[in-house]
């Protein structure tokens, strides 16, 4: 008669084969612990985003949505109410700097009660010229690493003073220079990085507060004015780009510049004291 043999337990060594590979970077384990409340909120945001993509990846799919034959629906909103250990993170001074919620804790144990809604609302699309600057690490997980990105857009096909007048055609702008400023905050100096956008429109940058380096395509350099490590708590960063549009009526070509933003340094030591300027 057959036996049945057991399986071995998931994540140990199978007999006659090589060890089971460790999970990825990418792989989901939920949570029990302390987490962020910003963390959370985001996580609601990226649900409600996959489910609106889910909705807009099946009308592209299936004709009969496509040509109105079948109704799609859209959650385009949802309320949430959760019970929850609150947690406040103080700095030296004993400022609330953050907010984290305790998972683990049940509404016996004196768990606040916290009520929030969730909504989905379309972002304005980029039209004209545009040069866009974001903060690619909006949460700090990086921190004192800060990643930034820049976006152009603009006109690829643009009308000459021969041409006939016609729409624009906006859409990203591939192997434009950039001109990237940085600011120091209590210094004030100021220093200037040249970048190239990809095929995509877009080049990052990275800047390391705690090396006071610089890293990006083609660029790996230490900063020559600013000092993150010892003088500036914040500094400030810009992008500028030549427009490749008909010159203004004084011919000099129109200067498209980016938003500003601010980055906060965070460090492990007091910043040296500040000199008079």
């Amino acid at each position: 008669m057959a036996t049945r043999r057991n399986k071995p337990a998931g994540g140990g060594p199978r007999p006659g084969g090589p060890p089971k590979p460790p999970p990825s970077a990418r792989t989901l384990v939920p949570s029990s612990g302390t987490v962020t409340l910003e963390e959370v909120l985001v996580g609601f945001q990226r649900s409600l985003a996959r489910a609106t993509r889910n909705s807009l990846e099946t009308a592209r799919a299936d004709w009969q949505v496509g040509l109105g034959q079948r109704s799609l629906y859209v959650v385009d909103s949802i309320g949430v109410t959760l019970q929850t250990g609150v947690i406040a993170a103080v700095d030296a001074a004993g400022q609330v700097q953050s907010l984290s919620l305790d998972l683990g804790q049940t509404p016996a144990q004196g768990a606040a009660t916290l009520q929030f809604s969730v909504q989905s609302r379309p972002i304005e699309a980029l039209s004209g010229e545009q040069l866009v600057l974001a903060d690619a690490d909006p949460l700090g997980h990086r921190r004192p690493k800060h990643a930034l990105r820049f976006t152009l857009i603009g006109d690829r096909h643009r009308a000459g003073p021969a041409d006939a007048p016609r729409a624009p055609s906006w859409m990203p702008l591939d192997g434009r220079k950039i001109a990237v400023t940085l600011i120091g905050g209590d210094t004030g100096q100021t220093e200037t990085l040249e970048l190239v956008t990809n095929p995509v429109g877009q080049v990052d940058l990275e800047i390391d507060a705690a090396t006071n380096r610089v890293t990006g395509p083609r660029l790996d350099r230490t900063l020559q004015t600013l000092d993150l490590i010892e003088r500036d708590d914040d500094f400030f960063v810009y992008a500028s780009w030549d427009s490749e549009l008909p010159v203004e009526k004084d011919g000099k070509p129109r200067k498209i510049t980016s938003n500003v933003v601010q980055f906060w340094v965070t460090r492990d030591r007091p910043a040296a004291p500040k000199e008079n300027r």
